[in-house]
């Protein structure tokens, strides 16, 4: 009975354990990506992105980290920074650009949206803020 159950839980640990080694080349892909500098990273994905999206649909308008703790950051001890950005341009085109940053960054929780039609042309304004988890 004692090695039945031992036999049982062995298989067990033996099976979990399975599943963790598979997942640890994503741990060390997450913990580079948690500990990585948010600014620069968010800078260097927004270039990445706005390379193949049409300029006349799509252009940054601000880039504002903000200081301090606030939002959703403060309600907790886990370490967060805040940034604001700006587009201008077609509705589609944000939401897409929006879409590749946050799959490519999934520690960004959106924070606050703000559109607003812009007065020059037929494009948005459109600002958001996001919080950062860190490492």
């Amino acid at each position: 009975k004692e090695h039945k159950i031992y036999s049982q839980r062995r298989n067990g640990v033996m099976e979990i354990e399975g599943k963790i080694a598979r997942q640890r080349p994503h741990l060390s892909r997450w913990k580079d990506e948690l500990s990585a500098e948010t600014t620069s990273a968010v800078r260097t994905h927004l270039k990445a992105i706005s390379e193949h999206l049409p300029s006349k649909e799509f252009q940054e308008t601000g880039f504002d980290p903000l200081t301090g703790n606030s939002g959703l950051g403060s309600a907790t001890l886990q370490k967060s920074s805040q940034f604001r950005l700006g587009f201008r341009g077609t509705y589609r085109t944000i939401q897409q650009a929006l879409m590749e940053l946050e799959t490519r960054m999934p520690q960004l929780q959106l924070q606050e949206i703000k559109i607003d039609p812009s007065p020059q042309s037929s494009l948005l304004n459109i600002q958001v803020t996001y919080t950062a988890w860190e490492n």
